[in-house]
């Protein structure tokens, strides 16, 4: 589910076609962070401080042994100032309902995003520690400031959970609620 008001609010998640031809992703939708994209990409996230999330819904590994390895595709840019606060883009989980923790980012923390990668990157973040648990997913962009935002922001496609079973995230399936093992809403 997309939250554009978390945080500062006024976030910009959304799905798009922006960049849906290109290669290294599904095609031809993705989860994008920016406005006034077109085909080839080129939006920006240049409207003030702004703040949002995409939750997954809850992913059941109660039954689940190591290894579990989340994977994505993205494309991101940002001023490049995420160590000073500006432009954070992070991907996080919950799990039993607990607290967010950062497991990747273009900044502090967890497996390095690439930033810029301006092409889709793949990345690939091991949840093992999770195995037996439930958990959630969260990608969350947020701007710090409202300065030096006119950078094109953070497309993610092709979420997955995988775990001998790929569990798919797509944007789609996002909406529908907890994921089974199977990969199969509930």
């Amino acid at each position: 589910a997309i939250n554009n008001s978390y945080g500062a609010g006024g976030g910009l998640w959304h799905q798009s076609e922006g960049r849906g031809s290109q290669a290294g992703h599904s095609a031809t939708h993705s989860l994008y962070y920016g406005q006034g994209e077109g085909p080839d990409g080129g939006g920006n996230y240049d409207v003030g401080n702004t703040e949002g999330v995409v939750l997954s819904p809850l992913v059941d590994l109660t039954f689940v042994a190591a290894p579990v390895t989340l994977s994505f595709n993205y494309c991101l840019e940002t001023e490049g100032s995420v160590w000073m606060g500006y432009d954070v883009a992070t991907v996080e989980v919950s799990q039993d309902g607990g607290p967010f923790s950062v497991v990747a980012s273009n900044g502090v923390g967890g497996v390095a995003l690439a930033d810029p990668s301006y092409v889709w990157a793949a990345a690939s973040v091991d949840l093992s520690a999770y195995a037996g648990s439930s958990i959630q997913l969260r990608f969350h962009f947020a701007t710090g400031d409202e300065l030096f935002n006119n950078y094109e922001g953070w497309y993610v496609d092709d979420v997955a959970v995988s775990c001998g079973v790929v569990l798919p995230m797509r944007a789609a399936v996002w909406d529908r609620g907890p994921v089974a093992p199977s990969g199969v809403p509930v």
